[in-house]
């Protein structure tokens, strides 16, 4: 804020003091050679604390900011040792998630997209050799088989190539992305 001062009238010429009209010529002459007493008795004249009132006013407004600011700058240091170990506490908690999150993606690997479709490609592979060792172990066999042990192994070839052709199904829709979520 601005202070407009009213202007002030300066001592009049002659002015002196009431207490040094009545000096004789060596009193002043003493007076005047000594400067803090000579600047005391100048500020006898009411200018003077007129025109050192705003001035006054000021500084002692300058002092009480100053003590804030220093408060604030106080305030803000606190705050900021607060918030900087709070910070390195985050960044600790964080770097235990990460680990914890790394063990828990480890341990779910199997069941991630990537596993789940060398399972399934491991599903087929082990289909067709059960297949396979089910057709040979027939041929295998010695001598004549009986009607009911030539339809039990029909029966367990197509339900072994029923469950082959389901799993390269399930193969081919992944291929071609018709499984959803998966991708």
């Amino acid at each position: 804020s601005s202070h407009h001062q009213q202007p002030i009238d300066p001592p009049s010429p002659g002015w002196l003091p009431p207490n040094v009209r009545d000096k004789t010529t060596p009193d002043l002459h003493v007076l005047l050679s000594n400067p803090p007493l000579l600047s005391s008795l100048a500020h006898t004249h009411p200018s003077i604390p007129a025109s050192t009132a705003p001035l006054t006013s000021l500084l002692s407004t300058n002092t009480t900011l100053a003590h804030r600011l220093l408060a604030l700058e106080t305030s803000l240091a606190t705050h900021r040792a607060a918030t900087q170990s709070r910070l390195l506490a985050l960044r600790a908690l964080e770097q235990q998630w990460r680990g914890k999150q790394s063990a828990q993606d480890a341990g779910l690997q199997e069941f991630a997209p990537s596993g789940l479709y060398r399972r399934l490609n491991q599903a087929v592979a082990e289909q067709e050799m059960v297949c396979r060792g089910v057709e040979e172990s027939f041929l295998e066999g010695e001598g004549r088989a009986e009607e009911r042990e030539v339809g039990e192994w029909m029966k367990r070839v197509r339900e072994g190539r029923r469950v082959a052709f389901m799993r390269r199904e399930g193969r081919e829709r992944w291929d071609e992305g018709r499984v959803g979520g998966w991708r």
